[in-house]
């Protein structure tokens, strides 16, 4: 695959990624996806509840000569339709330009991994991961018979491999990031949850001194493809849990899911010794379907990391956990002795929860990781 660079073009600025090749071979405007101007359409997260569902927009025209695909957070046009049928490899790297067809660039300035082909088939586990979210689109249908994994289970930032596409972006720092714990006589208050469809969980207090960290502020419905935010750092420095990241699929034909993919966030940091709060549980990404046809038995989910424990004179605490399945709730870390408990993550069935007070000399735990978002829509 070799990268190509595309950029916004102004009249579609209303889009949170309205790419364009460059110029069309002539043979007509083609709007693969959808219909142009047809106006909004609903969108809602898998569970009904529509809980940090995607600002609708309708897609624009097709460009004279250009095949566009999308008409919601992503809308794409090239030259030609694809004409390459494939699988994917069993890992890409969204921050390695020769690994995506295309570069996108949103309304924002960050950049999407693109991968456009005629049908798309993905029947070998595919890992994810890298500075960019990761955009899968098929000029006709895909399909998924093995697992596509978008997680985090970092929390140090660089660690690219451990991070799924896109997670932690810019923009996390307005609003998303869980708040940091505070030191006081010695003693650190856990770190906050970070926030993405839903709130964090607060950090627990360090032995009643050390203040615990406020969860992340909602950022609001996403006008662009992003993943999760990381959770906040508890006092003494447990690190917070990186987010999950972004995957968007979408089909001008079916997309049939039996398999799970996963966009959840990394577990906190555990409190280090001595009386370290622990750290937050990092956020939930976004998993997207776009079509006209769905069928979904297996599972999509993008659940929050545990809060790490807090630690004690004695020790450190325990790292939170990362989600494991759709039902699979990120467990807070224990704390050691009089450290708190990190809360746990939420999951669509579960719900966050705050880190516990550190006794005595104890830190304060992490708090979990808030849910992300996950939606099917349609034209």
């Amino acid at each position: 695959m070799v990268g190509m660079r595309l950029l916004v073009a102004g009249s579609c600025l209303a889009l949170a990624a309205c790419s364009f090749a460059p110029t069309g071979n002539g043979n007509g405007a083609t709007d693969a996806a959808r219909g142009g101007g047809d106006g909004p359409v609903d969108a809602h997260g898998s569970d009904g509840s529509g809980s940090g569902s995607a600002t609708d927009a309708a897609a624009p025209d097709a460009p004279l000569g250009m095949v566009c695909f999308g008409g919601h957070l992503v809308h794409i046009c090239v030259a030609e339709h694809p004409s390459a049928n494939s699988g994917l490899p069993s890992s890409i790297d969204t921050s390695d330009s020769s690994m995506c067809d295309l570069i996108a660039t949103q309304t924002d300035g960050s950049e999407l991994c693109v991968i456009l082909r005629k049908n798309l088939s993905i029947t070998q586990t595919t890992r994810a991961y890298g500075a960019r979210p990761l955009v899968l689109i098929a000029d006709g249908n895909m399909e998924t018979t093995a697992d596509l994994d978008a997680s985090s289970t970092a929390t140090d930032p660089t660690d690219r491999e451990k991070s799924g596409p896109g997670a932690d972006p810019p923009s996390c720092a307005t609003a998303g990031r869980g708040g940091d714990g505070s030191t006081a006589l010695g003693v650190g208050g856990g770190g906050g949850g970070a926030s993405f469809a839903q709130g964090g969980g607060s950090g627990g207090v360090g032995a009643s001194v050390g203040a615990g960290g406020p969860p992340g502020s909602l950022p609001g419905a996403p006008t662009v493809v992003h993943g999760g935010c990381q959770g906040g750092t508890g006092g003494r420095a447990g690190a917070g849990g990186i987010g999950g990241g972004a995957i968007y699929l979408l089909a001008t034909g079916h997309i049939h899911v039996t398999s799970n993919i996963d966009a959840s966030g990394a577990g906190g940091g555990r409190g280090r010794f001595a009386s370290g709060g622990g750290g937050g549980g990092g956020a939930g990404g976004m998993v997207v379907l776009e079509s006209a046809d769905i069928m979904l038995s297996g599972a999509i989910y993008a659940n929050g990391g545990g809060g790490g424990g807090g630690g004690s004179l004695l020790g450190a605490g325990a790292d939170g956990k990362p989600s494991v399945g759709a039902a699979d709730v990120g467990t807070g870390g224990g704390g050691n002795v009089t450290g708190g408990t990190g809360g746990n993550g939420a999951t669509a069935t579960s719900v966050v929860t705050n880190g516990a007070t550190g006794r005595a000399a104890g830190g304060g735990g992490g708090g979990g990781g808030g849910l992300g978002t996950t939606e099917q829509l349609h034209p």
